[in-house]
């Protein structure tokens, strides 16, 4: 996740608490001695996380939707968890285009991830008439609880999207889909194993305790590692969002000095990327150290990604493609305006896509999820199919999903 504008954030001071767990080091093997993987299978996961997604078909995502055209006109308001961050704002603006060819009217809500503005968008949607709120995108539903109590009573669907499965049942929200950060920690974890060839790592974890997701994945995260390499060591940092660019690099640096033989630094959050590779380069390390996981980036860490220290420091950025979530978001929204029940979050996994030196070039291309599930989705909702310039548009949403030339 990677702010439009960095004026926007402000320190929180410089300390960060450091949580340390150690396990013993130990010789090579091919085999994991408490998972039964082999290299060569968990290999071809890897493989497989690096090439595009396949989309798993209409009735995956509970079929068509029969009476869509009831739903034009309807206004919905899409609310990005914090609209400062690139992938937020991404996904809020890929929902609104859909939900605006489905002749619904969406409003996207600026928000600063702050409650006050994620309230005042609920207090807004409820005066002026809309029908449903879409939270989306670096979001907990338990912080505002009683609004969306409120907004449900006055007779509004209320979506939720990146919250934690929890806070969505505290919250009682009419529908929710699950960002799928356990996932991409798995997957991180796996990646890394992989290319240490089995053999023991020391690794360096960095964790945003306030975003709600964090926790739940460094768990995961911490239960792969053990899994897979059980003799491998970590140390935990706690950066906050507010410190992603300001104090992150000199906490990176003083981790990695405390670790001298760390290779692997697991960034949870791609927006963490920048003070990472400072506080790399800082202890000039660029050439032993690796980032792995790096999930909710976007096109200006891709670019980071395939250039400079980031092409020799990055080995993975696990993206979740932003147009085919806010599709998604759209959709569940619409079932539950129509009166359908919601689908079970465990229908929203995301396409999850691994980006690595090798294929990032030919992501930042084309966007790095296809154009299939455009069609697809546009189906479900009664509309013509897009082809040519119109298709690669709205699968890039207007070419922001690729850097300029």
């Amino acid at each position: 996740m990677r702010p439009k504008v960095l004026s926007g954030i402000a320190a929180v001071g410089a300390a960060m608490m450091l949580a340390v767990g150690l396990a013993p080091m130990v010789g090579a093997s091919t085999r994991s001695p408490s998972s039964g993987v082999t290299l060569k299978a968990l290999g071809k996961k890897v493989k497989t996380l690096e090439t595009l997604p396949p989309f798993k078909g209409i009735p995956y995502y509970g079929g068509l939707l029969k009476n869509a055209a009831h739903l034009k006109g309807e206004k919905v308001m899409v609310v990005p968890g914090d609209s400062e961050l690139q992938a937020c704002t991404e996904m809020g603006k890929a929902a609104a285009s859909l939900f605006s060819a489905a002749g619904m009217k969406p409003t996207v809500f600026s928000t600063k991830g702050s409650v006050t503005t994620l309230t005042t968008a609920a207090n807004d949607a409820i005066s002026e008439g809309y029908k449903a709120i879409l939270y989306e995108c670096d979001f907990s539903a338990t912080e505002i609880v009683p609004e969306i109590a409120r907004a449900e009573k006055a007779g509004l669907k209320v979506v939720g999207w990146g919250s934690t499965l929890k806070a969505d049942k505290v919250a009682h929200l009419d529908g929710s889909l699950n960002t799928t950060l356990g996932l991409v920690a798995r997957n991180g974890v796996e990646q890394a194993v992989y290319e240490h060839h089995g053999k023991p790592f020391q690794s360096i974890i960095i964790e945003s305790k306030a975003v709600g997701t964090s926790p739940p994945a460094t768990a995961a995260l911490l239960t792969e590692l053990r899994t897979l390499c059980p003799r491998c060591t970590h140390t935990v940092i706690t950066a906050e969002v507010t410190t992603w660019f300001t104090t992150l690099s000199s906490a990176v640096e003083s981790a990695l000095l405390r670790a001298p033989k760390a290779t692997v630094i697991f960034d949870e959050f791609t927006g963490e990327l920048t003070g990472v590779l400072a506080g790399v380069k800082g202890v000039h390390r660029t050439k032993t150290v690796k980032t792995y996981m790096g999930y909710g980036g976007g096109t200006a860490y891709l670019v980071d990604q395939s250039k400079g220290v980031g092409h020799t420091v990055v080995a993975g950025q696990i993206e979740e493609g932003v147009v085919w979530c806010g599709y998604e978001d759209v959709i569940q929204t619409a079932r539950v305006l129509l009166g359908l029940p919601a689908l079970p979050v465990v229908k929203f996994t995301g396409p999850r896509r691994l980006l690595t030196p090798q294929n990032v070039g030919s992501v930042l291309k084309y966007g790095g999820f296809g154009t299939v599930f455009v069609n697809q989705f546009r189906k479900m909702l009664g509309l013509k199919p897009l082809s040519g310039a119109a298709l690669l548009k709205a699968a890039t949403l207007t070419g922001a999903l690729t850097p300029k030339s």
